[in-house]
């Protein structure tokens, strides 16, 4: 039987990641097709494996982990960003789409249009999360990003990238945070994440019509996994901007 173990991934790995990210994500993820565009073609896969590598190198409060089996295949990996101590609001160097500026370097190699939507999106997806950094005054810890093989889910390598991440938000004392697919949210639950909302975003202008629909659930896991999520946090999960993140009516 493989023995599983969640180790830092190296640069070296990062084409595996993004080929596990597009394998697990399909064509179901309206963030990820607008991030990655073509990500399941050997061009897009390159350019793909790349920016997610130029983000991981741009952030230092940013982990990937990645699980492996006994004989060091890859079988799914984890973006945990641990926020202890940092200011509560994003710097533009962090988020310089924050403010809704067009920023086209990050995006370099899209096409103008795929780049904006990108950009626009990203924006608004992490609005409850960059709230939660603000109400949590800068001491909080997100599940970026998860993804485990579709050969290998359901066998407990999600649940070992998972108890990584809550391992540091114990070890700080701290609040952890998830934009959830439905897919994923029996798991996060499964570690004291509470759904606080279901989310729609909504593209006012309709430039982008049919490709802005981007749904997941707000979740937060309380410090050490007990009791309820703190009134900040669950205050600034209320908040929305500009009538773009909305209830999706849904319910949690």
């Amino acid at each position: 039987m493989s023995k599983y173990q969640v180790v830092p991934a190296e640069d070296a790995d990062f084409p595996t990641l993004f080929a596990l990210l597009s394998e697990s994500f399909a064509n179901r993820h309206p963030f990820i097709e607008s991030f990655y565009p073509a990500h399941e073609t050997p061009a897009g896969r390159a350019a793909g494996s790349a920016r997610l590598l130029s983000f991981a190198k741009a952030d230092p409060n940013a982990y990937f982990v990645k699980c492996t089996d006994d004989d060091g295949t890859i079988l799914g990996f984890a973006k945990w960003n641990v926020w202890i101590d940092l200011p509560p609001s994003l710097s533009e160097k962090e988020v310089p789409w924050a403010a809704g500026v067009w920023d086209p370097k990050p995006w370099e190699g899209l096409d103008p249009a795929d780049g904006e939507l990108a950009n626009w999106t990203l924006r608004h997806y992490l609005d409850p999360r960059l709230g939660a950094r603000k109400a949590s005054n800068g001491r909080l810890v997100s599940l970026d990003l998860m993804c485990v093989s579709p050969d290998h889910q359901r066998r407990g390598v999600g649940q070992l990238l998972m108890k990584w991440g809550c391992a540091q938000a114990d070890k700080y004392g701290v609040e952890a945070v998830v934009e959830a697919s439905d897919e994923g949210k029996g798991l996060y639950q499964k570690f004291a994440f509470q759904p606080l909302r279901h989310i729609q975003l909504k593209e006012p202008t309709g430039k982008w019509k049919g490709r802005e629909g981007q749904q997941f659930y707000w979740m937060v896991r309380p410090v050490h996994g007990k009791g309820s999520v703190s009134p900040e946090l669950t205050a600034a999960s209320k908040e929305t901007r500009d009538g773009a993140v909305a209830d999706s009516g849904k319910g949690v």
